[in-house]
C-alpha cells in the first residue's frame, strides 16, 4: 500500500502524459491529446501559490464539455521562484519525453518552453491563447 502512495503522490507531468496518451490510444473509440500543455500559476490559501498543466482532448469524459483536462496540479509553494524551479524542471523532463508537444506558460504574458528556457511568444499567438486560458480559470 504504501508504495502505491508513493507512487501516486510522486507522479510527474511527463508520467501523467504518458498515462493519459496510453488511455487515448487504447481506447475504443480512439480519443487524442493536444499537441498544446497549457501551465497556469494560481494562489492558494496561505499566501501559497501553485500551477496547473492542461491538455485539450476529444474526450469530454475526461475534462469538461470542451475537453480541458487538468493533467497535473504541483503542490503548494511559499514563493515564486521555487515555483518556477519546480515547473521549468517537470516541464524540462516532460519536453524531452514529448518532444512534438509545446508547453505554454501563462504568467504576464504568454512563454513557450524552448531549448531548455521560457520564451515570451509573439503577439498573434498571445491573443489565441488568452482565449484558451482565460476558459480555465
Amino acid at each position: 500500500m504504501l508504495k502505491f502512495l508513493e507512487k501516486l503522490f510522486a507522479s510527474t507531468i511527463s508520467r501523467k502524459l504518458k498515462r493519459l496518451k496510453d488511455y487515448c490510444e487504447n481506447s475504443k473509440p480512439k480519443y487524442s491529446v493536444g499537441k498544446e500543455i497549457i501551465l497556469t500559476i494560481n494562489n492558494g490559501a496561505d499566501a501559497t501559490q501553485y500551477y496547473s498543466a492542461t491538455v485539450i482532448t476529444n474526450c469530454s469524459h475526461l475534462g469538461d464539455a470542451t475537453g480541458a483536462y487538468q493533467l497535473f496540479k504541483s503542490p503548494m509553494f511559499l514563493n515564486l521562484e521555487s515555483l518556477l524551479n519546480h515547473m521549468t524542471q517537470q516541464v524540462a523532463e516532460a519536453a524531452n519525453d514529448f518532444p512534438l508537444i509545446n508547453f505554454i506558460k501563462y504568467q504576464d504574458g504568454i512563454f513557450k518552453f524552448s531549448n531548455g528556457e521560457w520564451v515570451e511568444t509573439s503577439q498573434s499567438k498571445r491573443e489565441r491563447l488568452n482565449l484558451i486560458t482565460n476558459n480555465f480559470k
